[in-house]
């Protein structure tokens, strides 16, 4: 089946304090998010069936899952503090396999964690109508299993960036895709930097604009925030809304993410439009549409 919203990337296992663990990664997240807005999605990437299995059984009648076999499944430890987190990596399943030759779908996120994607790759054989990367996986080095998580700066060619619509990092990320944020509103896409409880940067070829966001009332954790940030974002911006809106409703999708731990919190349409704050009513984005130069 040809999905509305394709996903490619590793899924993960976040390690807790206790030594158990709970579902992650970009691609669940924005994922699941997708198929809570009303869209069929999939998940293209790589783990160890066995491993993974027992944490995805509540989500498979949600999305599907197109999984290559690992040896490990990755998985990370996280510590946060506020809006900002150390990691470790304590397992990898390596870089997916032929992940360039991908079924066609109205919008494919490009959601490396850990190095598993080449963008090279992608560029001439995607065929979905609208693209949205969210590079933090290419920024991140580490230098063995059990190692702390570092992150390093990223070129990235022209070819890319041109068939990017979105590109969505966070302000801890931002410094490392530089050049990326710039070259692909330059192209007629979108940049946005999402800095946690204080809004969010949105640069188009215009020039740029900050958005403030609503309090948070519940925080209980917020792995997987930006991903269902993202996705809502791209998703409402392919449907035609104005960027103002698809950002407030973005924003209360991360919201809606944020107060529980792993993907059970993860909004649907009618939590989302009740979550959303007042309309900050601006211009709004064009269009899902094939850019160059």
């Amino acid at each position: 089946m040809r999905p509305d919203y394709l996903a490619l990337g590793n899924p993960t296992l976040d390690v807790q304090a206790g030594g158990s663990y709970v579902l992650g990664g970009s691609v669940v997240y924005s994922a699941l998010q997708a198929a809570r807005l009303g869209l069929s999605a999939g998940i293209v990437g790589r783990a160890n069936p066995a491993q993974l299995a027992p944490y995805w059984q509540s989500y498979a009648g949600e999305v599907e899952l197109d999984l290559q076999p690992a040896e490990s499944t990755t998985m990370f430890r996280n510590v946060s503090a506020g809006d900002f987190r150390e990691q470790w990596l304590e397992g990898w399943a390596g870089p997916i396999q032929d992940h360039e030759d991908l079924p066609g779908s109205d919008i494919l996120h490009i959601a490396p964690v850990a190095q598993e994607i080449t963008l090279e790759k992608l560029v001439g054989e995607c065929r979905s109508r609208f693209v949205l990367l969210t590079p933090q996986g290419l920024v991140r080095k580490w230098d063995g299993i059990g190692a702390r998580i570092e992150l390093v700066p990223r070129g990235f060619p022209a070819a890319v960036s041109s068939i990017v619509d979105v590109v969505v990092v966070s302000e801890t990320e931002a410094p490392y895709v530089s050049d990326l944020l710039a070259a692909v509103p330059r192209h007629g896409g979108l940049g946005v930097v999402t800095r946690g409880r204080r809004g969010c940067q949105v640069l188009t070829r215009d020039g740029s604009r900050e958005y403030t966001a609503e309090p948070v009332s519940v925080l209980v954790d917020s792995t997987g925030a930006g991903d269902c940030f993202a996705a809502t974002l791209t998703i409402e911006m392919f449907r035609g809304r104005p960027v103002p809106e698809a950002v407030q409703l973005a924003t209360a999708a991360a919201s809606l993410c944020v107060s529980g731990q792993g993907p059970a919190t993860i909004g649907g349409r009618t939590e989302i439009m009740s979550e959303r704050g007042p309309s900050p009513g601006a211009a709004g984005f064009p269009g899902p549409r094939r850019r160059g130069g």
